[in-house]
């Protein structure tokens, strides 16, 4: 026993610290392509000794296999931190940094490149490096310069004759960048690697034949080869070969642990096999259940599947056992904001942004929950954060852009866009809300030029809807609604186009061609409730009630679900005092989940109409309620509260709320000034309803003289009988059948 335990010992001594068992545990796991069990070895090792450069390095090119580039660059930089002289560090940071799009990055990939040739001026990776840095920057007789001499230096170096077969397919010199890989697999005759690069750039090219042959014969020799297999896959989908990728699709997912292995789900996904994806999915969840990614996947799919429950069940369950787990919580945020948990999926954000502050997408998806709720200033205040924390974040760019736009501030939007990092202006979608400021801001001229380019290239949607809105503005709308012909061609049902041509026979004063116009698409698509609503409206605006009560019946027909068209139908009852038939309209879309707040504003104008005011105050405090920015309801609620309820003190509050939403709204300054009246606040009241009838002017709408009348008896209030006077005559003038006239009159009558 002693002799056993001795050498149990004395073999334990042998073996080497930790630190060195792990990292060379983790090199055997990298070599076989194991990057996940690479990974956690050698985060061992750095636990057992933090300073072991090589294990941060080693964990680097695990993390890059992986497709993990954050972590890749955070292990890079430790091993330089703790030895600037490991240059195999410096080159794959150079090579990590020089693929990136910032320029910043960019060009701190040169300056590791260049450490490494200080040291080896000829290392022909380091020359790629640096030459890719080069081309990114837009330098590329420099990047050119540089790979021709790594080519001369070392002609065998397949990155190199890479990199110039790419420079050589952007000059569109398909037959220079074959001819250069060809030279390549000469010189390295037997070359997996070489046959793989020569099978993939054969895809590209469309030669499809001989890039599969030569991916076929990569996998003869190396049947789990990933990139082989995924190109495979690729071109079989792209063929129809629906089979053949699945197939090859499964090899990945089945064979070692890999980054495209979830791709087998998700194409199930695709095909429609929805079954034998979530299976698939389901299993590399159990695989590993520390895999953030697979069970993101698993959630997305278990919601594109309207399996809803299941997905709230594996977020539940993983925040059960950790409430600090960020990713879950960012994805049940998701998932509740889709499923309108707004307020619930605040309080995720609100964990997220606890533990992480720095989290741009927490921040992204805080601007979306602050948009629901009607918060236009936070949100905006949220996707510029996220843009601080994230500059290439393309997606908030450009929501803070479209807010911009909503707003009327073409001149940030424009400066915004402008700020976009090089490499993505080449996005349609940058030429395109670009495009939208320079409208916004009137640069036509820059406008007209970017539209041109823009539809040499493609024509979108968005660049046709833009040259129709700039040839409206030039006079010429014939050409305009040609334009928007052809939008409407690919898209019948395309609203914006619609309401945009509506609005150029409106201005023409042509409405019976927009009625024909609407007719014709309507007729097309008589399944579009949208269209057939629209011609409703036309032919309400005609004074073809009954034709517009036939389009607006037949949008329901289409749709039974569309709110708008039932709500017509109810305003056209209510206008024709047929109070009863647009309560039964209504009440069928109070338990709907988007008609109930539009049904009860309808329904409190109904009540209000018939005096029945507690029945009327009821529906709109409802409203308020879950809409506490709704600046009509607040103004309506707070006019009854202290008109016809003797609540003074309850309407100040909504009717203060509505003047901070609405500052320039006449109609809520009106009923501020009506509310201090009833408070006894005279000089105040005063103040406001004068502010109201001044900024009226002469424009005259359903309440200008009840804002007259009501000054005028404020006037008297504060002893001013001469303006009092002279405000009652003007309001007689327009209208000396309110109720308001009489109650006036009586007040000036009062010493």
């Amino acid at each position: 026993m002693i002799l056993a335990i001795t050498a149990l010992v004395l073999g334990g001594c042998t073996r080497g610290p930790k630190d060195v068992r792990y990292l060379e545990s983790g090199k055997k796991f990298l070599a076989q392509k194991d990057y996940p069990r690479a990974a956690l070895q050698f985060r061992n090792a750095i636990q057992a000794n933090p300073r072991n450069a090589e294990a941060q390095y080693q964990l680097g090119l695990a993390e890059i296999a992986r497709g993990n580039q954050t972590a890749a660059y955070g292990a890079l930089s430790n091993a330089l931190v703790l030895n600037p002289k490991h240059m195999d560090a410096q080159l794959r940071m150079a090579e990590l940094l020089a693929s990136s799009g910032a320029e910043s990055e960019v060009r701190e990939a040169k300056e590791h490149a260049q450490a490494v040739l200080n040291a080896s001026p000829n290392n022909p990776d380091a020359l790629d490096a640096m030459a890719l840095a080069e081309l990114r920057l837009g330098k590329r007789e420099e990047g050119i310069e540089l790979l021709e001499r790594a080519a001369s230096k070392a002609p065998e170096h397949l990155k190199t004759a890479v990199e110039l077969a790419m420079v050589k397919m952007g000059e569109k010199d398909n037959a220079g960048a074959e001819r250069l890989l060809q030279q390549a697999a000469e010189k390295s005759p037997g070359s997996l690697e070489v046959q793989l690069v020569l099978g993939s750039f054969h895809l590209m090219l469309g030669k499809n034949r001989e890039g599969e042959r030569e991916l076929r014969q990569v996998l003869d020799k190396d049947p789990n080869s990933t990139i082989a297999l995924l190109d495979l896959a690729t071109m079989f989908s792209a063929e129809g070969r629906k089979d053949q990728a699945e197939e090859m699709y499964r090899r990945i997912a089945m064979g070692p642990a890999n980054t495209y292995r979830s791709m087998y789900g998700t194409y199930l996904l695709r095909i429609g096999k929805q079954k034998e994806a979530l299976a698939e999915l389901e299993r590399l969840s159990k695989l590993d259940p520390r895999d953030v990614n697979s069970r993101t996947r698993l959630v997305a799919a278990y919601v594109a599947t309207s399996r809803v429950a299941d997905a709230q069940r594996v977020l539940t369950e993983v925040l059960n056992k950790n409430p600090k787990d960020t990713a879950a919580l960012l994805q049940r945020a998701e998932l509740r904001m889709m499923i309108g948990m707004i307020a619930d999926a605040r309080k995720d954000l609100q964990g997220v942004l606890h533990y992480s502050p720095d989290s741009a997408t927490a921040h992204f998806l805080m601007a979306s929950v602050e948009r629901v709720d009607g918060n236009l200033l936070k949100q905006r205040q949220e996707l510029n954060e996220t843009l601080r924390l994230e500059p290439r974040f393309f997606g908030a760019r450009i929501s803070l852009a479209q807010l911009y736009l909503a707003t009327a501030d073409g001149q940030s939007a424009l400066d915004l866009m402008e700020h976009t990092p090089p490499d993505q202006r080449s996005a349609m979608k940058f030429t395109e809300y670009r495009n939208w400021a320079l409208l916004a801001t009137g640069d036509l001229k820059t406008l007209q030029k970017e539209i041109d380019e823009g539809l040499a290239k493609e024509r979108t949607r968005d660049l046709l809807m833009q040259d129709a809105l700039l040839r409206f503005r030039q006079g010429n709308h014939a050409a305009g609604r040609s334009l928007l012909a052809e939008v409407l061609r690919k898209n019948p049902e395309d609203l914006g186009a619609v309401d945009v041509l509506i609005r150029s026979y409106v201005v023409q004063k042509e409405l019976p061609a927009a009625i024909e116009k609407v007719r014709g698409l309507a007729a097309g698509h008589p399944k579009s409730a949208p269209l057939r609503y629209r011609l409703g409206l036309l032919l309400g605006a005609a004074g073809r009630a009954d034709d517009a009560r036939e389009a607006f019946t037949a949008a329901l027909v289409a749709n039974p679900q569309y709110t708008p068209p039932r709500l017509a139908l109810a305003v056209m009852d209510r206008n024709q005092g047929k109070s009863d038939a647009a309560r039964q309209e209504l009440d069928k879309l109070l338990s709907s989940k988007t008609g109930e707040f539009p049904a009860r504003m309808e329904l409190g104008f109904i009540e209000a109409k018939a005096g029945n005011y507690p029945n009327a105050i009821a529906q709109w405090r409802k409203v308020v309620e879950a809409q506490p920015k709704n600046v009509v309801a607040l103004n309506n609620l707070a006019y009854l509260l202290a008109d016809h309820d003797g609540k003074p003190d309850e309407a100040l509050k909504y009717a203060q709320t509505a003047k901070e939403l609405a500052p320039n709204d006449v109609t809520v300054e009106g009923t501020l000034g009506w509310v201090f009246y009833q408070k006894g606040l005279y000089s105040l009241a005063v103040q406001h309803l004068q502010e109201a009838v001044n900024r009226e002017g002469k424009k005259v709408t359903d309440g200008t003289a009840i804002r007259r009348y009501h000054l005028a008896m404020a006037y008297h209030q504060m002893g001013d009988q001469g303006k009092a006077a002279a405000t009652l005559n003007s309001a007689v003038k327009l209208d000396s059948t309110l109720p308001e006239a009489q109650m006036a009159t009586r007040t000036l009558q009062q010493k």
